[in-house]
């Protein structure tokens, strides 16, 4: 009688291919955009001193 009154845990489906896909394009996207503000941000850490 106990175990009836427990919750089954939740069925939680795979992620599909376009899931995967709009994941990682996410991901990507955001380290680009951190890439770039870093260069914007700390310019004379990049140029070649001559």
């Amino acid at each position: 009688v106990a175990a009836e009154g427990r919750f089954s845990p939740a069925e939680i489906p795979e992620p599909t291919l376009a899931e995967n896909e709009l994941r990682r394009g996410v991901f990507s996207g955001a380290t680009l955009q951190l890439l770039c503000a870093l260069a914007a941000i700390v310019p004379e850490a990049f140029e070649v001193q001559a």
